[in-house]
C-alpha cells in the first residue's frame, strides 16, 4: 500500500519536475540594453547609452568600453572576437577594439571616400565592409584601409530601403531592411535573393543560418536552401531570444538572462 502511495505521489510531482526541466535560469543581469550580441567564444555583449559591456555565460562582467561617442553606439560586430567593430553613424567612425575592448585604432570613414555610412561589418576575408547610403554602394576594405571591392546595389534596392543591420559569414552577406525582410548577397557582394520578414531587423548570423525572433518562435533560415525555414518555440515570448549552444538568452530593454531547457 505504501509503495502504491509513493508511486502516485511521484506521478503527481512529474508535471512540476517536467516544467522545471523546461527551463532553468542560470543567471540574470539587470542593466539597460539597446542591443545584445554574441561571439564564438560564448561571450555576451550588451550595448546601452553608456557603452559596450562584455559578459561571460555566468553573467559576470569581463570588460567594458565606455568612451564618449557622439550619438552613442549605432552597431557592434563581434564575429571576430579579436577585432571588434564599434560603429558610430553620427561620427561616421569605426572603433576597432581587441578582445578586452581596448581601442586598437579609429577609422574615420570620410577619409576613405565614404559619403554616408549606415552599415559596417567584419569581412571574413580579413577586413571590413561599409554600406554607403548616399551612393548605395557596398565597399570592402582591408585593415590597411585599402579599398579592395566595390558593389553597386542600386538595382537590388528600392526607394524605401532602410538598412538596419549587416553581417557576413563564409558564404553570404545579409542586410536587413527595416520592417520588411533580409537582403542576401554572395560573398563577392552580388545580389542573390530577398526574404520577407517583418521582425528580422536584428538577426544573428551563424556559419550556416540567419536566426531571428518572430512572435513566439526562433526562426532559422538557411541561405543555401532559402525555402528551408525551421522554427523553435520560445518559452518567454515577451522577450527577444537567442540560443547559444545549449543555453537560451532572453533580453529586453531592462536586462538579460541565461537559461537552459
Amino acid at each position: 500500500m505504501r509503495s502504491s502511495l509513493l508511486f502516485i505521489f511521484h506521478l503527481l510531482l512529474l508535471p512540476l519536475y517536467s516544467h522545471a526541466q523546461q527551463e532553468r535560469v542560470y543567471c540574470a543581469v539587470k542593466t539597460p540594453v539597446n542591443h545584445l550580441y554574441f561571439d564564438r567564444l560564448n561571450r555576451i555583449y550588451a550595448v546601452n547609452n553608456t557603452g559596450l559591456f562584455q559578459y561571460d555565460l555566468e553573467c559576470r562582467q569581463i570588460n567594458s568600453f565606455t568612451q564618449r561617442i557622439t550619438g552613442g553606439i549605432t552597431s557592434v560586430d563581434v564575429s571576430n572576437p579579436l577585432k571588434i567593430l564599434v560603429f558610430s553613424r553620427a561620427e561616421q567612425t569605426i572603433y576597432l577594439l581587441n578582445d578586452q575592448l581596448h581601442v586598437q585604432s579609429t577609422i574615420v570613414l570620410s577619409d576613405l571616400g565614404i559619403l554616408l555610412a549606415t552599415l559596417v561589418c567584419n569581412s571574413r576575408n580579413d577586413g571590413f565592409r561599409v554600406f554607403d547610403q548616399a551612393t548605395q554602394k557596398l565597399f570592402r576594405f582591408d585593415y590597411s584601409l585599402n579599398r579592395i571591392q566595390e558593389n553597386d546595389l542600386r538595382a537590388a534596392l528600392n526607394d524605401s530601403f532602410e538598412p538596419v543591420m549587416m553581417a557576413e559569414n563564409e558564404k553570404i552577406i545579409a542586410i536587413s531592411n527595416r520592417g520588411s525582410g533580409i537582403l542576401v548577397l554572395d560573398r563577392f557582394g552580388n545580389y542573390m535573393q530577398s526574404y520577407s520578414a517583418e521582425n528580422a531587423d536584428h538577426f544573428y548570423l551563424t556559419d550556416s543560418e540567419i536566426v531571428f525572433t518572430k512572435d513566439d518562435k526562433l526562426v532559422y533560415l538557411s541561405p543555401d536552401k532559402f525555402n528551408t525555414i525551421i522554427s523553435e518555440q520560445i518559452d518567454n515570448h515577451q522577450q527577444t531570444a537567442i540560443k547559444l549552444n545549449n543555453r537560451w538568452i532572453y533580453y529586453d530593454s531592462t536586462g538579460f538572462s541565461v537559461s537552459e531547457k
